[in-house]
């Protein structure tokens, strides 16, 4: 779960007339104007969260009634929300993911559908799977196999060290940098809910949101 607080600024559309001087109301009805959104706080913590509320809810008081004052938009309001992980895609977050094939492909941790060399990230040449099953590295379905979780913690490390460096604007031309930390925070956030799912899945509380461990 990660919880954003972002600053809203709403200016109302312009009001538009028809020829005989009325309203246009059917432009009314469809410009509803524009907002403005500025992310001011991520959280990922919900302690760390809770203890940052109370500055933030301030923070949009007074950016509204500095507003009154010194008006930039018709509404400034600072809103809390709740997001959901569940990967950077619609489709279900699995294994396939890790190897970055079938609906992930040119989007997961890994793009093996182009070749994978486990000597890349520290793997014994001869690893096999969770189940200690060899790898069918030719076979159509191998993206199904489920890696070992030291390996597939050796992948992700290896993975996000590259996208750090893009994150602080490295290696990355063509590349915004606020594309490069979203993707950053993106895919670290899809890391961490596939490793739940595959290796912590009994430690987690999905109604509860919150890991039991004891």
């Amino acid at each position: 779960m990660k919880t954003t607080y972002s600053k809203h600024s709403y200016c109302q559309a312009a009001i538009e007339f028809t020829a005989t001087g009325h309203v246009d109301m059917d432009a009314f009805d469809e410009n509803h104007g524009d907002t403005e959104v500025e992310v001011l706080a991520e959280f990922y913590n919900e302690e760390a969260e809770s203890l940052c509320r109370p500055l933030l809810e301030k923070l949009g008081v007074e950016l509204a009634e500095r507003n009154q004052v010194e008006p930039v938009a018709d509404e400034v309001s600072v809103v809390r929300e709740f997001h959901q992980y569940t990967g950077s895609k619609s489709q279900p977050l699995d294994v396939s993911f890790f190897w970055g094939v079938g609906d992930w492909e040119n989007d997961g941790v890994l793009d093996a559908g182009n070749g994978f060399d486990v000597r890349d990230y520290g793997w014994d040449e001869n690893t096999t799977d969770i189940n200690d099953k060899p790898y069918e590295w030719d076979a159509a379905d191998f993206g199904k196999q489920i890696p070992k979780e030291k390996d597939f913690i050796s992948v992700c490390q290896k993975e996000l060290a590259q996208e750090l460096r893009f994150a602080f604007g490295k290696d990355s031309e063509g590349i915004s940098y606020d594309d490069g930390v979203r993707y950053l925070k993106d895919k670290l956030d899809s890391m961490i809910v596939l490793h739940r799912n595959l290796y912590l899945e009994n430690d987690w509380n999905a109604e509860s949101e919150k890991w039991e461990w004891f």
